[in-house]
């Protein structure tokens, strides 16, 4: 069964744009709603996205899911040194009308997701090593 997945903070990202710190508070949120929507229970369970307490704090699986995902995206935000804010908005606007995938078949992120954060450091590095 295919679901449609609908997240209507994304559409709310428009405007004159988005910073790069709320860019990636809407993306995790726009992330955990789609994986919480359309993953199976066993594989949030495996990711440990579900309703939890912590240092005596009750989180919900969205919770769990932003605080897995948070930290690899300022990660990925202090190491790059472009930010595009037109792509930003792409992304959550994908992520917006993105459709679960069939039984069985691997989730897509956004292609626009990908180029958000560019110029990042060790980039080069990879390609030289690739080219060799």
């Amino acid at each position: 069964m295919v679901r449609t997945f609908i997240f209507a903070v994304a559409v709310s990202a428009g405007g004159c744009g988005l910073s790069p710190d709320g860019y990636v508070s809407k993306y995790a949120e726009a992330e955990c709603s789609y994986s919480l929507e359309c993953f199976d229970a066993q594989v949030l369970e495996f990711n440990n996205w579900v309703a939890q307490t912590v240092d005596g704090e009750e989180l919900t699986g969205a919770d769990m899911c932003e605080l897995d995902i948070v930290p690899r995206l300022l990660k990925q935000k202090q190491e790059c040194s472009v930010y595009d804010k037109t792509l930003a908005k792409a992304c959550l606007d994908d992520w917006a009308v993105q459709v679960c995938p069939e039984n069985g078949a691997d989730p897509e992120v956004p292609e626009a997701c990908a180029g958000v954060f560019s110029s990042c450091a060790g980039e080069q590095d990879s390609e030289e090593e690739q080219e060799e």
